[in-house]
């Protein structure tokens, strides 16, 4: 059993190993982005927080305005509209990298974007290779990122490991007028969206997501208010938005295309919008203009653009309710590895192949439906795939173990000289005079190898081991030191099992027309002495004692019972005190004390009538 444990434990440092990395694992990516399409799906939508309103640009919208890309007059108009109503933050999620040359427009946007609070323009932002910026772009970045960062004691500043990352950024007079934040999302081994990095590293500063400066801006703080927290997420001014290692908060999908309250931009000119669904609100404008606007398949939808990724984000962050990737969720991953392996593989040691097969898929389930109530009511995005590989790993390892020592005897037979404790149970088959009679010798033979091996099989799955044979019969032994039960159970448990197997074969050797056979057994429990018996010629280190002639004492009391088992009060009394071991005195029938021959004293004994 100890080795089996420990098989669970290496299974469960096997996944806890592969946890910090199984993202750069494609099949285990795949395969647990694939479980959290189902939770998703599993939870449902949810309602948005309210605090979060879309005005979209659309194929209408464009047309109505003289086509792509949208006049920077009409932008200009619809930012001004939205501050007029109250917007509490206002997001731009189109890049302004075209020169156009419509300077006049141009002002006007630069106007409705700075006052009376900056905006917030989108920053395209790509991983995979670093930024070759000029001085006025590094610094116009510069200007935007968070500078006030507390690093904890053991980091030094900017050492925070990312990948590199390439920005494109709108031109200076936007930039210059607008706060910026970067729209790069974490996209998934199948092209979904599945998180955003609330802060990309640059240099010792770092460049905010625009979800997370509307955010701030909605929530009245300041930049120089912000703290960011290396492994820990960003404090805006008393908000704290939580993250993992690498400030990647995981998107909470809420439902599908639409599920985020809608307007189009020109029923916002049109003043068809009422300024109550805007004020007080942050308001993101995107597009979703035909081979214009980008858009994603997500768990509820083939086709959610862009600005409703980001307006999700937002809405995440401003209700609380983002994904949680780090630390809580990586922990619970942790415990939920080594409770499934250590677990798994005590089944696999204790229960027979099948009923260890069906053990590791109740865990499995367990340890998803435990993920599926963290992802529904805490956030967490608690791993599943590396849990049941854990488990299926730990449920094999015990298994194979279990079958290592079922093979070699379970161990049960004492292992050396001296007096130690045992279960001695002996074996005979009833008829086999008559069978010797009314068959051919080597009939009569092949029938007594049969009945060996079933002996031994018997014994051997119950963790026991076949000392010796004698004759038609056999003398097994369970040790204290093996078996996959105590060995009072085991050895009843293999006496059990072995008359069923006898009763089988003689319902088939009848149809043949052969003699069927009867068994009888005698089983006793307490201190042997292991000696080493016999000549030079054939030495035997057999137990001897007063438990072995018991044990074959109550095998001839069978006989004169008409009894099938004969079983002490020792053994008896070892199958009542295990739950899970009761049921196997079913059928048995306590009698009154009896003398045992060779034996001072009575002792209580119960038979089994039946096999």
């Amino acid at each position: 059993m100890i080795r089996a444990l420990g098989a669970g434990l290496l299974a469960a440092l096997v996944a806890a190993t592969a946890l910090p990395v199984q993202d750069r694992v494609p099949v285990v990516a795949g395969l647990e982005e694939m479980t959290r399409d189902w939770r998703f799906r599993l939870r449902g939508p949810l309602a948005p927080g309210g605090g979060v309103l879309i005005v979209m640009i659309t194929d209408e919208t464009a047309a109505s305005a003289g086509g792509w890309p949208l006049p920077r007059e009409v932008l200009a108009r619809a930012v001004s509209a939205l501050r007029e109503a109250g917007a509490a933050a206002i997001g731009v999620d189109l890049l302004l990298v075209d020169e156009g040359g419509r300077t006049a427009a141009d002002a006007r946007l630069m106007e409705a974007l700075a006052l009376p609070a900056p905006a917030v323009i989108a920053v395209a932002a790509e991983a995979g290779k670093a930024s070759a910026l000029s001085a006025d772009e590094s610094a116009g970045l510069l200007a935007a990122s968070y500078d006030t960062v507390y690093w904890p004691a053991d980091a030094a500043p900017g050492s925070v490991e990312a990948a590199p990352v390439s920005f494109l950024l709108p031109l200076a007079p936007f930039r210059n007028a607008a706060r910026l934040g970067h729209v790069m999302l974490d996209m998934g081994a199948s092209g979904q969206p599945r998180a955003m990095r609330l802060a990309i590293p640059l240099g010792a500063s770092f460049v905010p997501a625009l979800p997370v400066e509307l955010v701030r801006m909605a929530k009245g703080a300041a930049p120089a208010d912000v703290t960011v927290l290396p492994g820990e997420g960003i404090d805006l001014g008393g908000l704290r938005l939580e993250a993992a290692q690498d400030f990647r908060a995981g998107i909470n999908l809420l439902g599908g295309a639409g599920h985020v309250e809608t307007v189009t931009l020109h029923a916002l000119l049109d003043g068809a919008v009422d300024t109550e669904r805007i004020a007080g609100r942050a308001v993101l404008i995107g597009t979703n203009v035909a081979a214009v606007g980008d858009s994603f398949a997500t768990a509820f939808a083939p086709d959610v653009t862009g600005v409703e990724v980001l307006a999700t984000v937002t809405d995440n962050l401003l209700t609380g309710r983002a994904l949680r990737e780090g630390t809580a969720a990586m922990g619970l991953g942790l415990v939920v590895i080594l409770a499934g392996a250590v677990l798994a593989a005590a089944a696999g040691w204790w229960l027979p192949g099948r009923w260890a097969a069906l053990a590791a898929g109740v865990l499995v389930l367990a340890e998803g439906t435990v993920a599926q109530m963290a992802f529904t009511s805490a956030y967490l995005a608690v791993p599943v795939v590396l849990p049941a590989l854990a488990t299926a790993l730990g449920a094999g390892g015990g298994a194979a173990l279990a079958a290592v020592n079922r093979a070699r005897g379970g161990q049960a037979q004492p292992a050396r000289e001296g007096r130690q404790v045992a279960t001695i149970m002996f074996v005979d088959m009833a008829g086999s005079t008559a069978l010797a009679e009314s068959a051919a010798s080597d009939v009569a033979v092949d029938r007594l190898r049969r009945f060996h091996r079933m002996t031994e099989q018997a014994v051997r799955a119950a963790g026991g081991r076949v000392e010796k044979y004698m004759g038609d019969g056999a003398m097994a032994v369970f040790a204290q030191a093996g078996g996959v039960h105590s060995p009072p159970v085991a050895a009843l448990t293999a006496a059990l099992r072995l008359c069923r197997q006898v009763e089988a074969w003689n319902v088939v050797e009848q149809k043949k027309g052969a003699v069927p056979v009867g068994i009888r057994i005698g089983i006793h429990a307490g201190p042997v002495t292991v000696a080493r018996l016999g000549g030079d010629d054939l030495p035997d280190v057999t137990p001897t004692g007063d438990t072995v002639n018991v044990a074959s004492r109550l095998e001839a009391l069978a006989k004169e019972e008409g009894a099938v088992i004969a079983i002490s009060d020792a053994v008896a009394a070892e199958a009542q005190g295990h739950p899970r071991a009761r049921r196997l005195l079913k059928g048995f029938q306590e009698l009154p004390p009896q003398q045992i021959r060779g034996r001072q004293g009575l002792l209580p004994v119960w038979v089994r009538r039946t096999g």
